[in-house]
């Protein structure tokens, strides 16, 4: 990248080992290409940047010693293919198309003060000029491609490429703006020269190298747990498949069971034991009730006789039926009464095994056949409207969905721009009066954010998909920072706030400090809200500790209302306060208790609740954590 004639000091050593390092990055990375396979095309374009400026120092090194359409020419030509490759090595790994085009035209932009200077005798600065520009041209695209996936996609590696090529970019532009305010000559200076040869040739050699590896890494890591995640998906839907056919499979049992367990032991049908001719053996209660018959009148008859005369044939050829095929499934026979009114019944026999044709006998099964037809409309009846409950349910669920993300988003948006310029506020310089002004509207953004994420906070708890942090925090500053934050809500009702820390509290902790303080942010507001006069005391103290591990309780009690014993079983519950009277006076939605319930859950604590109606409430919390 250094024009012929520059005046340089003898980077003789560096320029040969940063050649060296650069054609050992190539085997190294052609190494993980076989290793990587879907980041493979990324890894081969970053081989070849590296292939390309090993060789270009190489040359740079034989400068003096090889005629300068080498050393000079070629040289650069290669070292352009540093942030060509680079570049779109990264939009391969980060799935971007990649502007070819344009890489190369800059590429060729800057090879142009090259040719000129070494062919038309123009002075070398020229060089200089279109160099610095297309390396800072490219540097800054690559800059901008690795920004962009930022935003997708959180990366330390991906971060620390990014500044590092913005700040060469940068470097390279203030290069030529060096160049232009204090004369060409300023731009061949050996210590510029050394500077723009070797600093940005290390820091794109080495410490590149190591966040593109670690991107590729984190890339490949990524693919495989999505892999598994989906493995497991699979298996997990497998299970339930599996899991729904042997309870379907288990239920079938269970009522088969108990079907045969009446039949046999309850005969909740009529059954009737019959001779060959048709004449009743044998009759169960069940059949006498239902055709209003005493036993004596019905045994030693032909069926028949209690039968409508259109159904008599029927009968006989029934009994032919099961006498030839052995089985005969519901039959239709009309029984009629004294008084002419007829019954409809269903007749399903079966002839009973190992007995002689003259002599065999049957087991007959009567079904009152309207009482039938009415369950079955019934049973269509109430699967019709389980299947309208059903549509109702998944619709509400679905409007519910959307209300809470929609209007998540409607308060989001708002607020966070409230937050964002009082934020940019308290960093001017502005009257103590408009500084404090300004700090109570910050505040006032939070809490109605933080009033706004209760709902979100609460289905992802409940679906499960809330995760708590684990880092180290200061338990003091958190708790001075939710002391800070009711404060002025506990002035303007004239209550008196007071922060009651117990000695030997550890410095530091690791657990999660934002749920932390948004529990005891909600147990402080309600104790505020619900408080019309006298104090609110939140009190902070240690109940065990060992050398890794410490557990804290903390109590928030306050002089308000109370709460009645019978309204305490229900006080967590989500949408639940004291009774309507209170969601008329104080306002809220009933979820903070909710949700501070299932934090501590979560957190492995456990919550209290002391309280008379009258005279105020005490709500404790014991939590454990880590000593940092």
């Amino acid at each position: 990248m250094t024009p012929f004639g520059a005046r340089v000091l003898d980077p003789h050593t560096l320029l040969f080992s940063l050649g060296v390092l650069g054609f050992l990055m190539t085997l190294v990375f052609l190494s993980f290409a076989r290793t990587l396979p879907e980041q493979r095309a990324g890894l081969v374009a970053w081989s070849k940047a590296m292939g390309a400026v090993g060789a270009a120092f190489t040359l740079y090194f034989f400068r003096g010693h090889a005629p300068l359409l080498i050393t000079f020419v070629l040289a650069n030509a290669l070292v352009f293919g540093l942030p060509h490759w680079g570049y779109q090595a990264y939009a391969l790994l980060l799935d971007v198309p990649p502007q070819r085009g344009w890489t190369v035209g800059l590429s060729a932009f800057g090879m142009s003060g090259v040719l000129i200077s070494y062919g038309l005798g123009s002075p070398h600065p020229v060089a200089f000029f279109t160099i610095s520009l297309a390396f800072s041209a490219l540097l800054a695209m690559t800059a901008w491609l690795l920004l962009r996936g930022l935003q997708k996609r959180h990366s330390s590696a991906m971060a620390a490429a990014m500044v590092a090529y913005a700040l060469l970019s940068v470097g390279f532009a203030i290069r030529v703006l060096h160049g232009l305010v204090n004369g060409v000559d300023h731009l061949v200076t050996q210590k510029l020269s050394l500077a723009f040869t070797l600093v940005p040739g290390a820091v794109l050699i080495a410490v590149c190298s190591i966040c593109f590896l670690s991107m590729a890494h984190e890339l490949h890591m990524a693919k495989s747990i999505d892999t598994l995640a989906g493995q497991l998906r699979a298996q997990q839907g497998l299970v339930a498949q599996r899991s729904a056919e042997l309870s379907a499979a288990n239920a079938a049992l269970v009522e088969r069971a108990r079907i045969i367990a009446d039949l046999y032991d309850e005969a909740p049908c009529g059954y009737v034991s019959l001779a060959g001719d048709g004449t009743v053996l044998e009759v169960n209660q069940t059949l006498l009730g239902m055709l209003g018959n005493n036993r004596k009148e019905f045994v030693g008859r032909d069926l028949r006789t209690f039968l409508a005369p259109a159904s008599r044939q029927r009968f006989i050829d029934c009994l032919t039926a099961v006498m030839r095929m052995g089985r005969v499934m519901d039959r239709e026979l009309d029984f009629m009464f004294e008084d002419g009114s007829t019954m409809p019944m269903l007749l399903s026999m079966v002839a009973a095994p190992g007995v002689e044709s003259n002599t065999t006998s049957v087991r007959a099964t009567l079904v009152d056949n309207s009482e039938r037809k009415a369950r079955e409309q019934q049973t269509q009846a109430l699967q019709q409207e389980l299947q309208r409950r059903v549509e109702q349910a998944e619709a509400a669920t679905r409007a519910k969905t959307a209300f809470l993300a929609n209007m998540s988003h409607e308060f989001r948006t708002p607020l966070n721009a409230v937050i964002g310029i009082s934020q940019l506020l308290m960093q001017k310089e502005l009257p103590q009066d408009s500084t404090r002004f300004i700090s109570h509207i910050h505040q006032a953004g939070e809490r109605l954010l933080a009033l706004t994420d209760d709902v979100l906070d609460l289905s992802r708890i409940e679906a499960k998909e809330m995760r708590l942090e684990a880092v180290a925090f200061e338990p003091l500053a958190l708790l001075n920072a939710v002391f800070a934050l009711v404060r002025q809500q506990a002035h303007d009702k004239g209550l008196a706030l007071r922060l009651d820390i117990a000695p030997g509290l550890p410095s530091q902790l690791v657990g999660d400090p934002w749920r932390l303080k948004q529990l005891l942010l909600k147990l402080a507001d309600n104790a505020v809200k619900f408080t019309a006069s006298g104090s609110v005391v939140l009190s902070v103290r240690q109940t065990d500790c060992d050398d890794t591990r410490a557990k804290l309780r903390f109590d928030v009690k306050d002089t308000g209302i109370g709460i009645a014993p019978e309204q305490r079983a229900h006080i967590f519950d989500p949408f639940t306060q004291a009774d309507n009277s209170t969601t008329r006076r104080f306002g809220g939605t009933g979820l903070g208790l909710a949700i501070v319930r299932r934090l501590v859950d979560m957190m492995g604590g456990a919550l209290s609740l002391e309280s008379q109606p009258g005279r105020g409430s005490i709500f404790s919390v014991e939590l454990p954590f880590r000593i940092a």
